[in-house]
C-alpha cells in the first residue's frame, strides 16, 4: 500500500527519508553488528553504576567490599568525573583480570578490587533476544519507510530507529569524547521518544489529509524533548551543575512529568480509538495492536521479572521470551501496511500457514543437514561443510513452493469457503470473457456481485467520452429504490477521488477515503457520492495506465466488514473485468464509428453535388473551381452559374469551424446565397441581404467570409463585393500586373445592420482572376513556414493558352507538396479566365 502520490513529499521530508533509509539505517546495523560480535567476550564487572552511584552489586563484587551508594572516582588509576569518563575507562578493561575501582563511600576513599566474569547463559540469551529485537525494529521500520511516504510511516520509523538503538546498543570506546557523544544522543532519542509516540498515535493507523498547518503543528511536539536536552547539554558544558547543585535534580523532574505526559497521552488517544464502534476497520487494526503489545510486552516484561527475582535460576526457557519483542513492530507493521480490516479468519489463516511453514522448513533442514553428515561424514568419510551450506541455501529456495503448499493444504481443510468464493470469481471472469455488448458485460457484473455479496447498494462507474466517471448501473441503498431515490454523481475526471483510486490502484474503504481525502470537507463530489450510495468499499477498474470506472458496494448482509479475502478477490476480478470492458466498449465504438463514417461519406457527396462538377465556359470567359476538405466534410464553399440576364454570377466563401458544424452551415449558406443572387440584384444588395440572413443562423463567435461577384460577359466588367473573404488576385495579360480585390465589408453573421460597397473591375482578354480560401495559404511546411501569397502566385503563374483545369492542378500540387502530410484546413480555390470578349 502505497501513499507516496497522495501526499507529496517537500524537499525537506525527501531528504530526511533517503537519510534515514540509505544512511543512519545501515550506520547503526554496521556498529550494532560490532556489539553482536562482542557479546559473547564482553566481561561483567558485576555492578551497576547510575550517575557515578553504584546502585547495584553482585554477590561476589559484595563480598569485596563494593556497597550500593558508593560514588565511584576512579577505575583502575583513571579518574572518572562523568559517566562518559566512566564508560570509557571501562571500554579500555576488557579482559577478565581484576578491576581496581576507587569508590567514595562518605568521608572515606576506598579502593576495591572487583574480578569481572564471563556473561551468563542467561545474560546471553537475554542480550541476543534484545539485539534481534532491535534488529527486527529496524528492519520492519525500514520496509515501512521504504513503502510508503506518508506522516505516518515516517513517525514509525524514527519510534523504530529510537528502540532499535536502545535494544541493539552501539559499541562503547575508550574514547571521552566519542562516550560524550554517545550518551548525549542516548539522551537526545529519550527525550524524542515520548514526542514521536504521540505523534504517531495521532496519526495511526491511517494517514489523514488535514487542514493546512497541522503538520506543522505536530513538528511543535517536538520542542519539549529539544529544549530540556540543549538545556542540560548547556548546563554539563558550563559547569553549572557544580553552582547549582539542583539543577540537574529539576531537569530530570521536568523531564519525567513531560515523558509521563506524552505517554499518557498517547495511550489515552490510542484507547479512544480502540473503543470507537463508528471505524469498524480502524477498530480491527487496533485490535491487532493491542494483540501485539500484549503477547510482546508481558512475557518480555515476565523475563525481566523473573530474572531479577532468581538471578540463579535453572529454568533459562524464561530468557527466550525477551524474542516475544518481535510481536510488537510486527504487529503495528501489519496495522500500517495492511489495508482493509485484519479480520480474525486472517490473522488466524497467516499464523496457521507460516508455523506450518516454519515446521516444514526445519524438517527440511534437519533431514538435509543429518543426511548430509551421515553419508558424507561417516560412510564416505568426506568433509561435509560447503556441501551443507549449498543445501541450506535450497531450503531458502524451497520457501516459497513449501509456502504455497501449506497454504493450498490449510484452505482445502479449513477454509473451503474461500476456495469457493475464489471459483466464483474466475467463473465470472470467464462469463464476461463470452459477451461482446459492454452493457450486458456490466450488467452481469453487478449481477453476479450482488448474488456473492449481497450488498446494501451497488454502483458501477465507467468512463464518458470526456474521461469523467460516470454511474452505468445503480442498485440504491435498500429503503431508497421507492421513494424516488437520489442519482448518485458523476466524478470529474481530475477530482480527487477520481486520482485517489488512478494513483492507489487497490481497493479503498471508505474510512480510508474519508481519511485522505474528506478530513477538511472541500470534496463535494466525494462528499455527495458517500451521501449516496452510503458505500463501504471503492475498487477501481484499471486499465493500463488509466482509470476506467470503480465499483461502489455498500455495506456487506448482515452489515460484516470486507475481508482481507474479499478485498484480495474484488482486486483480482476488477484486473481482469476491467480490460474486457473495455474491449467492449471499444468495440461497440468502432461500430458507431464505422456507422458515422457511413453516414458522413453520405453526407460528403450530397455537399459535393451542392457545388459546381465541372467548369462553366461562357461568351468570353471559362470557370472553374475546386474543393478538398480537411475531413470528411467542410465549410468551404463556391458556386457559380448564369443568370437570367445572362450575366455570370460567382462567389467563394468559408464557414468558420471545420467538420459537421461547419458543413450545415455551408449548406444553408448555399440555399440563402442561391435564393438571393438568382433574383437579379445587386453584388452589394445580395451580401446585406445574405449577411442578416447568416446573423439570424450563427451561434455568437461565429461567422462567414464570403465574395460574390458579377461578370458581364459582354463589357468584361466585374462587379463584386468583398465580405471579410481573402483578396481575390487579377493577374493583368499584359505585363502580369497583379491586382487584388478587396472592396466590400467585414464578415457575415457579426453585425446584421451591416451595409457594404460594391467594387468595379474591367477585365481584358487573357486576364484570369484566381478566388481562393485561406486554407490555401495557411498551409505549413516542416519548417513552420506557411505557404503565403507570393508562393500562390507563383503556382498560379503559367502561359495564356493554358486552361483553368491545369493551373488549378498545379497550385493544388504545389501546395500538397509543400505542406505536411495532414491538411490543416479546408482548401477551396476557383480560377475564371477572360477570352474574347463582346463589346
Amino acid at each position: 500500500m502505497r501513499y507516496r502520490y497522495v501526499f507529496p513529499e517537500s524537499g525537506l521530508e525527501r531528504l530526511s527519508r533517503r537519510l534515514g533509509l540509505y544512511v543512519l539505517s545501515p550506520i547503526l546495523a554496521l556498529l550494532a553488528l560490532t556489539v553482536l560480535l562482542e557479546i559473547p567476550t564482553k566481561p561483567e564487572p558485576g555492578f551497576s553504576v547510575r550517575r557515578l552511584e553504584v546502585v547495584a552489586v553482585s554477590p561476589d563484587a559484595a563480598a569485596r567490599g563494593l556497597q550500593p551508594g558508593d560514588r565511584v572516582v576512579g577505575l583502575d588509576g583513571v579518574p572518572v568525573a562523568s559517566m562518559p569518563a566512566y564508560f570509557a575507562a571501562l571500554a579500555r578493561h576488557r579482559s577478565f583480570e581484576p578491576l581496581a575501582l576507587e569508590v567514595e563511600r562518605g568521608s572515606d576513599r576506598l579502593t576495591v578490587m572487583v574480578v569481572p566474569h564471563p556473561p551468563s547463559q542467561a545474560r546471553l540469551i537475554r542480550s541476543y533476544s534484545q539485539w534481534v529485537a532491535g534488529l527486527a525494529f529496524l528492519m520492519i521500520g525500514w520496509w515501512v519507510l521504504r513503502r510508503r511516504h506518508d506522516p505516518v510511516a515516517r513517525n514509525f520509523f524514527a519510534l523504530c530507529l529510537i528502540f532499535a538503538f536502545f535494544l541493539m546498543e552501539i559499541p562503547d570506546r575508550p574514547s571521552l569524547d566519542y562516550m560524550w557523544v554517545k550518551e548525549s544522543l542516548r539522551g537526545l532519542l529519550q527525550l524524542l521518544l515520548p514526542a514521536y509516540f504521540l505523534r504517531f498515535f495521532i496519526q495511526f493507523p491511517a494517514p489523514r489529509r488535514t487542514a493546512a498547518g497541522a503538520t506543522d503543528r505536530l513538528r511543535w511536539l517536538l520542542i519539549p524533548g529539544w529544549s530540556i536536552f540543549l538545556l542540560a547539554t548547556l548546563g554539563d558544558m558550563a559547569g553549572l551543575g557544580r553552582m547549582l547543585p539542583r539543577l540537574g535534580a529539576w531537569l530530570e523532574g521536568i523531564s519525567l512529568v513531560y515523558m509521563l505526559g506524552f505517554f499518557i497521552a498517547g495511550l489515552v488517544i490510542f484507547a479512544r480509538k480502540i473503543r470507537r464502534r463508528d471505524r469498524p476497520v480502524e477498530h480491527t487494526k487496533m485490535r491487532v495492536v493491542l494483540i501485539g503489545i500484549v503477547c510482546g510486552l508481558v512475557p518480555f516484561l515476565a523475563a525481566a521479572i523473573a530474572g531479577n527475582l532468581a538471578p540463579g535460576s535453572t529454568l533459562p526457557q524464561w530468557q527466550y521470551l525477551a524474542f516475544s519483542l518481535l510481536l510488537v513492530p510486527a504487529s503495528f507493521a501489519l496495522a500500517i501496511m495492511r489495508y482493509g480490516a485484519l479480520d480474525r479468519d486472517f490473522i488466524l489463516r497467516t499464523s496457521l500457514i507460516y508455523g506450518l511453514l516454519t515446521a516444514m522448513l526445519l524438517l527440511v533442514y534437519f533431514s538435509a543437514v543429518v543426511g548430509v553428515g551421515l553419508v558424507f561424514g561417516r560412510l564416505m568419510g568426506v568433509q561435509s561443510d560447503r556441501i551443507t551450506l549449498l543445501l541450506v541455501a535450497g531450503c531458502g529456495l524451497l520457501a516459497l513452493p513449501l509456502k504455497n503448499l501449506a497454504q493450498r493444504g490449510i484452505d482445502h481443510a479449513f477454509y473451503p469457503a474461500r476456495l469457493a468464493n475464489r471459483r466464483a470469481m474466475h467463473h465470472l471472469a470467464d462469463e464476461l470473457n463470452d459477451l461482446i455488448d459492454a452493457d450486458e458485460a456490466v450488467d452481469l457484473l453487478a449481477e453476479r456481485l450482488e448474488n456473492l455479496y449481497a450488498p446494501a447498494s451497488l454502483a458501477v462507474y465507467l468512463a464518458d467520452t470526456d474521461g469523467n466517471l460516470a454511474p452505468v448501473k445503480v442498485i440504491p441503498p435498500q429503503g431508497a429504490a421507492g421513494s424516488d431515490p437520489e442519482p448518485p454523481p458523476v466524478q470529474p475526471a481530475g477530482g480527487p477521488l477520481s486520482m485517489l483510486l488512478g494513483r492507489l490502484r487497490r481497493p479503498l474503504l471508505t474510512e480510508e477515503v474519508e481519511d485522505l481525502l474528506l478530513e477538511s470537507g472541500s470534496d463535494t463530489m466525494s462528499l455527495a457520492l458517500l451521501t449516496v450510495l452510503h458505500p463501504q468499499l471503492l475498487v477501481p477498474l484499471v486499465t493500463g495506465n488509466r482509470l476506467l470506472g470503480f465499483l461502489a458496494l455498500g455495506d456487506k448482509k448482515g452489515k460484516s466488514l470486507y475481508s482481507q479475502e474479499d478485498l484480495a478477490n474484488l482486486q483480482a476480478l476488477a484486473a481482469q473485468a476491467a480490460p474486457l470492458i473495455e474491449s467492449r466498449q471499444l468495440y461497440r465504438q468502432s461500430l458507431r464509428r464505422k456507422r458515422l463514417e457511413a453516414e458522413l461519406e453520405v453526407a460528403r457527396q450530397i455537399q459535393t453535388r451542392l457545388l459546381p462538377d465541372g467548369p462553366l465556359a461562357g461568351r468570353g470567359f471559362v470557370i472553374e473551381g475546386r474543393n478538398e476538405p480537411s475531413r470528411m466534410v467542410g465549410g468551404d464553399f463556391f458556386d457559380y452559374f448564369l443568370r437570367h440576364d445572362g450575366n455570370l454570377a460567382l462567389a467563394i466563401g468559408d464557414v468558420s469551424g471545420k467538420g459537421i458544424p461547419a458543413s450545415l452551415l455551408m449548406t444553408s449558406l448555399r440555399v440563402a446565397f442561391r435564393s438571393e443572387a438568382t433574383a437579379g440584384a445587386r453584388a452589394r444588395q445580395v451580401i446585406t441581404r445574405l449577411n442578416r440572413t447568416i446573423a439570424s443562423l450563427v451561434t455568437p463567435g461565429h461567422f462567414v467570409c464570403f465574395f460574390f461577384g458579377i461578370l458581364d460577359p459582354d463589357s468584361g466588367l466585374l462587379t463584386y463585393c468583398n465580405a471579410g473573404m481573402d483578396p481575390p488576385l487579377l493577374f493583368r495579360a499584359s505585363g502580369g500586373i497583379r491586382e487584388s480585390l478587396r472592396r466590400g465589408g467585414p464578415v457575415l453573421g457579426v453585425d446584421p445592420e451591416r451595409e457594404y460597397r460594391e467594387g468595379r473591375v474591367l477585365l481584358q482578354p487573357g486576364d484570369f482572376v484566381l478566388f481562393y480560401t485561406d486554407g490555401l495559404t495557411e498551409q505549413r511546411n516542416e519548417q513552420e513556414e506557411f505557404f503565403d501569397i507570393d508562393r500562390l502566385c507563383e503556382a498560379a503563374c503559367g502561359p495564356c493558352t493554358e486552361s483553368c483545369g491545369s493551373r488549378l492542378d498545379r497550385i493544388f500540387c504545389r501546395v500538397r507538396e509543400f505542406g505536411s502530410e495532414e491538411q490543416s484546413d479546408d482548401m477551396t480555390a476557383m480560377l475564371l479566365q477572360i477570352n474574347d470578349l463582346i463589346r
